[in-house]
């Protein structure tokens, strides 16, 4: 005997007065319980034809699956035996779940008489549903409305009286209007807000090792289950049938917009209303060549015409394609539960089926693992929502790069490997190794950083016999997508990609929620510098010391104390401890002061920057000095290395590489900085920003794509550099690249809302007001990965006042945990992609 084959009966006080076990004392039969966390099936057809101009309401999604919880069980209990009269409506049935470690009460909601079994016993079945259900219907909250809630607040007014505790396991930021009408049942509201947060629920209890019911607790979290695919769903090991269902109705191939007002964005796109999307069309309608499927949706609150064209765009990915639901038969030992991404192979079916889906619905039985089943399925919760926010979700990564991605993962394109050597293919008398890279792309999209280590695997075979050098393979297996030659590995080299390790997030990636922490601030025109010049510039770079708390700020120095006329191509450094400022020190011909170098060296800080002596341009080092004006023959200076241009020099102490960004054109070059301090300025790697989409040329027309280049960092493999310009013309943007594959890790557009407090928003200003990217910086605190990010912008006082502000935020970095893919799954044939190069 044991919990896997058991229920404990509880009373209407949950006080454990019994036990139904399979073979125990009081046997149970044909029990199912069944839980979900959306809708398998939601066919509906709220996306209209244009002549017909109804709304479309956006809390429902017809090409995904709709949000929607729920628990609820049946049972089989004969008569006669000890505890069978305990089992009555009203009581409760609990179980433990040994997958995710909770206690689940079940109340006893319906009793019928099924008639009797094989031993003449009579038998009745019982309707189960969770507590939480039970309690939330028999609740009608108080009426009160709440604006612009967060969903703390929310759910806490919605358990006010229920007798559940709130466990928050979510990073959400969206807000709800909260408004209880002193009628409808707190169920409703329940998954009302499920949907309008966009999170999930585990409804469970704590028991006490005497069986006493202890609390019960409400768990909400952004994603219920195991999101690593780490789960292999394959027929004919843990599958015994799989059913897929195609659910055709309604794709929409053209999509025709307004705002509430009936404004349209035609004037920004060639004339037309609306978007198409000509391949989904060519691939689902049967009449392609001459029309499109066409549908007509509504936005509730956009009126801005690039906002509403940027949420058609994402509307429209919703609805051009069919949706997908697979139903598995599993057998009893299939490791996954509720809510886990899987991923599911059958080689049987026709056309063969390889997805990654997730499951949906779970249904579970003890007395029979025959019953147990997954509905897996795709679902996406579209709420009402901002611009700011449209912009927030398209936002975390390019367009092409998640396209591309999605593509290689449906099977509708295949991905080429290319392999290249940063210093050459041939060999040279001064080397002793060589560094090869792979490269994976899709029609010239560079998806490398969606890989995993695990995905690359390195071949070298003879090139007369053919045979595989089984050393070398094993030597490089756990390398990833760089290897190094040695010189004696002659032979043919290949690399296969295997496609189980192709993720959907990058391998580097900021808090999805936004989190940004203010570590500094102060205000423009806040009195004067040590040499009596007025603090009233934007920080151009920053730079933190977090033993010491100290920044380094930067900026041109436009006054007359080096040059008789005013020059802005001399830099002042302004020392601040713990937010006071201390002093100043002035480099002669520093430049601009936009990125640079530092590092404490015998508790000073030492800058590594760009150099202008004469016209010229090198990279040096300096001590940070006091109220001092360093000129440029001052014995402090450490001459490193002559550069060819102007760059914004970024340093990495750690891994040892130096970083140049030309604000001409966005050149990026990387140097080891072994090589700087013997005096060459040799690029390993040299990349531009132009190949992230995004052109170097300050001022322009955003419209035109142009951007305003600010600052960069490196943190080998990882380069980071920002844009934006004060006018506003251009996105506020970080985009972060690996050097060494060439790959976009992630594209980021900052939003005044993202800023925490918060700061006056230029687009709903009623005046030009900055809310112009400066700083932008790889740090560690306690291995904790976080960039450190300055602004100017903006703020209202405590006092009403609206005053010009220069400020230093964190945000936290996440990395992908590829931790779990050195499991070994057996039997297991997926996509895989052969290296088309060798060298």
């Amino acid at each position: 005997m044991g919990l896997e084959n058991q229920y404990l009966i509880g009373d209407r006080h949950y006080r454990n007065i019994g036990i139904l076990d399979i073979d125990g004392a009081t046997p149970f039969s044909n029990d199912t319980i069944v839980e979900q966390i959306a809708d398998p099936d939601n066919t509906n057809t709220d996306v209209t034809v244009p002549d017909n101009f109804n709304n479309f309401n956006t809390n429902n999604d017809p090409n995904a699956n709709s949000k929607n919880w729920n628990h609820t069980g049946a049972i089989t209990v004969a008569q006669g035996y000890p505890d069978s009269d305990k089992v009555i409506a009203g009581n409760h049935l609990m179980y433990f779940n040994e997958k995710n470690h909770h206690w689940y009460i079940m109340t006893i909601i319906q009793s019928d008489e099924a008639g009797q079994d094989p031993s003449g016993r009579h038998v009745n079945t019982y309707q189960l549903e969770n507590i939480c259900i039970t309690d939330m219907n028999n609740r009608i909250p108080d009426a009160r409305k709440i604006n612009n809630a967060d969903i703390k607040t929310a759910f806490e007014n919605l358990l006010q009286s229920t007798g559940w505790s709130l466990d928050l396991q979510t990073n959400t930021n969206l807000f709800y209007n909260l408004s209880f009408d002193g009628q409808n049942s707190a169920q409703s509201y329940l998954q009302a807000m499920l949907v309008a947060f966009n999170v999930e629920l585990d409804a469970h209890v704590e028991i006490s090792s005497s069986g006493i019911v202890t609390k019960k607790v409400l768990s909400i979290m952004d994603h219920r289950g195991n999101q690593d695919f780490g789960i292999p769903v394959t027929y004919g090991r843990n599958v015994t049938g799989i059913n897929r269902t195609t659910v055709f109705q309604k794709v929409i191939t053209k999509l025709h917009v307004r705002s509430a007002s009936g404004a349209t964005f035609a004037d920004i796109n060639n004339g037309k209303d609306f978007i198409v999307d000509d391949d989904a069309n060519e691939k689902y309608n049967p009449n392609w060549q001459t029309t499109y499927l066409e549908g007509f949706i509504t936005s509730p609150d956009i009126e801005n015409h690039y906002a509403l064209l940027d949420w058609a765009k994402k509307q429209l990915s919703l609805f051009n394609h069919p949706r997908v639901n697979y139903s598995v038969n599993l057998t009893a030992d299939f490791a996954g539960g509720l809510g886990d991404d899987v991923r599911i192979n059958d080689r049987v079916m026709v056309p063969e089926l390889t997805v990654d889906s997730r499951v949906i619905q779970y249904t579970f039985s003890k007395a029979d693992h025959a019953q147990n089943q997954a509905i897996l399925g795709e679902f996406v919760t579209v709420k009402i929502i901002t611009p700011e926010f449209i912009t927030q979700l398209q936002k975390r990564l390019d367009d092409a790069v998640r396209k591309a991605v999605q593509d290689v993962k449906s099977g509708l394109k295949a991905a080429t490997v290319k392999l290249v050597t940063p210093l050459g293919a041939n060999w040279t008398s001064m080397e002793n190794s060589k560094v090869v890279i792979a490269k994976v792309t899709v029609n010239s999209v560079n998806i490398t950083s969606y890989l995993s280590q695990s995905a690359f695997k390195w071949f070298k075979n003879d090139p007369v016999t053919g045979l595989h050098d089984l050393d070398f393979e094993q030597k490089h297996a756990d390398d990833g997508y760089q290897i190094e030659l040695d010189e004696d590995d002659i032979g043919t080299i290949t690399c296969r990609i295997e496609g189980d390790y192709l993720k959907t997030s990058p391998e580097l990636f900021t808090d999805p929620a936004n989190h940004y922490t203010q570590l500094f601030e102060d205000t423009l025109r806040a009195g004067n510098d040590s040499f009596g010049d007025s603090l009233n510039q934007y920080y151009q770079y920053s730079w933190l010391d977090q033993d010491s708390n100290t920044f380094i700020m930067s900026q041109a120095y436009t006054a007359s104390l080096v040059d008789k006329e005013p020059k802005d191509n001399h830099t002042k450094y302004h020392r601040f401890v713990n937010g006071v400022y201390k002093d100043t020190m002035i480099l002669q011909d520093g430049n601009h002061g936009s990125s640079f170098g530092c590092r404490m060296v015998n508790g000073v800080p030492e800058i590594w920057t760009n150099h202008s002596p004469g016209g010229g341009f090198e990279l040096i080092k300096v001590p940070y000095q006091p109220n001092k004006i360093v000129f440029n023959e001052d014995a402090s200076i450490t001459h490193l290395c002559k550069v060819p241009r102007f760059f914004r020099m970024s340093t990495d102490f750690v891994h040892g590489y130096v970083l140049g960004i030309a604000a001409s054109d966005g050149e990026i070059d990387v140097v080891k900085m072994e090589d700087v301090e013997k005096g060459n300025w040799n690029p390993i790697y040299r990349r531009n920003v132009s190949d992230y989409d995004m052109t170097q040329l300050p001022g322009r027309d955003y419209l035109k794509k142009y951007h305003t280049l600010q600052s960069n960092d490196i943190n080998f493999p990882y380069v980071i550099f920002n844009a934006g310009d004060n006018n506003n013309f251009d996105d506020r943007l970080f985009c972060c690249i690996n050097i060494v594959t060439g790959a976009e890790v992630f594209r980021n557009i900052v939003l005044s809302g993202d800023i925490s407090p918060s700061i006056v928003d230029p687009l709903s200003s009623t005046h030009k007001v900055p809310f112009e990217p400066e700083a932008v910086g790889f740090y560690n605190d306690h291995g904790q990965d976080f960039l450190l990010e300055g602004y100017g912008y903006h703020r209202i006082d405590s006092d009403g006042v609206e005053r010009s502000k220069r400020g230093i935020w964190r945000i936290n970095l996440n990395h992908r945990d590829d931790s779990k893919d050195k499991i070994n799954y057996q039997n297991v044939d997926d996509n895989n992609v052969e290296g088309d190069e060798a060298l």
